[in-house]
């Protein structure tokens, strides 16, 4: 599909130099957490927004929970103003973030990602985990090929949830191309997905973990290059009460509330805190990706470009 083309094009393109400089300052054959958070479908905002926060495992869970907890003490939205810890553990060389923005206008690219062109993209990643459970008969290939049919299933319904559909095909899509780029550039011996809270989890037999592994094999496939895969590891939230994780996304929740503020197309009316992690670590980090995707009508196109912002 035109999304993950265009999606691993700016990552070769624009963060493959910055990656690997970023590796190759921490340690090799080490254990990352590849943390997530977003907000997406809040039409007060300008941008629905993604961040996955790169964390090195520097050392145990309950320290580096500890250690956060200690300077970043509460989520964005019960924050006043974005101390100088706060910025400065954002701004961490063992840490690399990885944003994604659509304006809200774009309404999570639905002209692009329409029914039609989503029923064709599933259809084919069936058809590739199909032939591979005939190659190689593994019983995993076939439950794989079981959840994809739950999403083409739902996809034949009157009403639909092509919003959900869109949001899992976007972040599946984003996350792959992540994970292929630190194989690309480092030498992970283990990543870990840590998701906040969020309805792409709950649907479809949560077929989003196969589709970022099915995303990464088919990009890194075509890079060519004879390395061992990374081990990748899910880690579900829990569904009630405080997530085990809850300190960890506190990383990506800073950036993903401040991005889904700005407004890229004329000025911004932004708080004091997302100032501050605007020009203060997002502006001011070396270890930053800002990507924006859009739908251009006129052209009936899909642009992806990496955005640099001073």
């Amino acid at each position: 599909m035109k999304l993950n083309s265009l999606i691993h094009e700016v990552f070769k393109k624009s963060v493959d130099k910055e990656l690997s400089v970023f590796f190759k300052n921490n340690p090799q054959n080490a254990s990352w957490y590849l943390i997530s958070d977003y907000c997406i479908g809040n039409r007060v905002k300008q941008n629905d927004s993604i961040t996955f926060s790169l964390l090195l495992n520097h050392d145990t869970s309950a320290n580096i929970k500890d250690f956060i907890k200690t300077n970043i003490p509460r989520d964005l939205k019960k924050t006043r103003e974005a101390n100088r810890s706060i910025i400065s553990y954002l701004n961490l060389p063992i840490i690399f973030h990885f944003s994604l923005v659509i304006s809200t206008k774009q309404k999570l690219l639905s002209k692009a990602l329409n029914l039609s062109v989503l029923t064709s993209y599933f259809k084919d990643l069936k058809s590739i985990v199909d032939r591979s459970s005939k190659l190689n008969n593994f019983e995993y290939f076939t439950d794989v090929s079981n959840r994809i049919q739950l999403v083409l299933k739902e996809l034949t319904k009157k009403g639909c949830n092509l919003k959900l559909i869109r949001n899992i095909t976007i972040v599946s899509a984003f996350a792959g191309a992540i994970i292929d780029s630190m194989q690309r550039n480092g030498s992970p011996s283990h990543v870990v997905w840590v998701p906040d809270r969020d309805p792409i989890l709950d649907k479809f037999e949560t077929v989003v973990f196969d589709l970022i592994n099915l995303c990464y094999k088919i990009y890194f496939s075509k890079a060519n290059i004879l390395k061992n895969d990374p081990q990748l590891i899910y880690s579900e939230p829990d569904k009630i009460g405080v997530n085990f994780y809850d300190e960890l996304v506190r990383l990506p929740d800073y950036i993903t509330g401040t991005l889904a503020t700005f407004n890229f197309e004329g000025e911004s009316d932004l708080k004091l805190k997302h100032q501050q992690v605007l020009h203060d670590s997002i502006i001011a980090s070396k270890n930053h990706l800002v990507m924006q995707l859009e739908y251009l009508e006129e052209e009936d196109t899909l642009r992806s470009r990496r955005i640099i912002l001073n």
